[in-house]
């Protein structure tokens, strides 16, 4: 989902459009999941059933579509498990759960 990207790149990152565009096309090189309208209403049903917003199934969607099993994000709540995808925060410290550390 290309414009996911788009939004992130612009807003949240602030980059500029030269490199956006060039990491589009780079991008556009790999599997890409269309919102199709059945990806919308089964996107739906994920926001329904799991409290989630509608941004967030739609790519829970696209992944499950594709085949994902896990899908990185902090935007979820990390070890769930949302329609068959296991969510992972890539930015969590699992060392703070692991117990002391030993010398």
């Amino acid at each position: 989902m290309l414009h996911e990207f788009v939004n992130a790149a612009l807003r949240k990152l602030g980059l500029p459009l030269e490199i956006i565009r060039a990491r589009v096309r780079l991008y556009s090189r790999f599997e890409t999941v269309n919102a199709s309208s059945s990806a919308v209403a089964d996107a739906l049903d994920l926001h329904a059933l799991h409290q989630i917003s509608f941004w967030d199934a739609l790519i829970l969607q696209a992944a499950r579509q594709s085949g994902c099993v896990q899908l990185l994000t902090e935007d979820l709540q990390a070890g769930a498990a949302i329609g068959g995808i296991r969510v992972v925060n890539p930015f969590e410290d699992t060392t703070r759960s692991a117990g002391p550390k030993q010398r």
